[in-house]
């Protein structure tokens, strides 16, 4: 067989094996993939988009998976938060592993924070953990695999949730974010994923070590990283790592006793 007709088989036949593979959700855009919902919280209008990832299972209930954006996301357009920081890198993983979630992406009001002091008297973490307990309740998810991740500001809301639901969540992921309005030995209660830029100047290297270090002290389970010569914006959108999402799925709330 000549060179050229070799060549022209072997190309056939990569054609025909990408023509043969199974077409992957993560081709769906996000907007048709992501269902659009609204929910009433006490007072609160949350606006939030949900998915599904990898196949069922019998007798398995499905994880949660809860995702706070950025500040540049709000509003009540519930379409802003598909571009933030995490959305993408998580969808790619949970699908590439097979692993069954439900991925919930609220939207948060413009005058409001995801983390919100008590002494302001307006909890928005207190709201938003009250959804995503009914939200799991609904929907049969398994009660010892919530999570909730989050980068910049959408990660202060992570940081403040897990120090008031210390009881209640998995593990927690904070991309770029320094803790605000949290106690170092009950946030230290929850496993955490915490990735940090080396050129970081709004949540710095530095910041995070220290807390992270008390974390540690206390018995914390911590997967804690700096990225190299990364800035803000750059490690919110490189830091949702499959390292980092491996260990974060790895971790099973022990609720036997709940």
């Amino acid at each position: 067989m000549t060179m050229k007709r070799r060549l022209f088989f072997a190309l056939i036949g990569v054609v025909c094996g990408c023509l043969s593979l199974p077409a992957q959700q993560a081709d769906i855009p996000l907007k048709e993939r992501f269902e659009a919902r609204e929910t009433q919280v006490g007072r609160l209008k949350l606006p939030y988009r949900v998915a599904q990832t990898g196949g069922s299972t019998a007798g398995a209930k499905p994880a949660l998976v809860v995702l706070l954006h950025g500040s540049s996301a709000k509003g009540t357009d519930n379409e802003a938060q598909l571009s933030a920081s995490g959305v993408v890198p998580i969808m790619r993983y949970l699908d590439s592993n097979n692993l069954a979630a439900h991925v919930l992406l609220p939207q948060c009001p413009k005058k409001r924070r995801w983390s919100e002091p008590e002494d302001e008297g307006r909890e928005m973490q207190a709201l938003v953990q009250s959804w995503i307990a009914d939200y799991a309740a609904e929907n049969q998810i398994d009660m010892s695999r919530i999570y909730v991740v989050g980068a910049s500001s959408g990660g202060a809301g992570v940081w403040k949730l897990l120090n008031d639901y210390s009881d209640f969540f998995a593990a927690g992921m904070l991309v770029a974010s320094y803790p605000r309005y949290v106690v170092d030995w009950v946030v230290a209660k929850t496993p955490v994923c915490c990735i940090v830029g080396e050129n970081d100047e709004v949540a710095t290297p530095a910041e995070l070590t220290k807390f992270v270090d008390k974390l540690k002290a206390f018995g914390g389970k911590v997967f804690f990283d700096v990225l190299p010569h990364k800035d803000h914006y750059a490690t919110c959108r490189d830091g949702f790592m499959p390292e980092g999402l491996k260990w974060l799925f790895s971790q099973k709330r022990n609720i036997n006793n709940k």
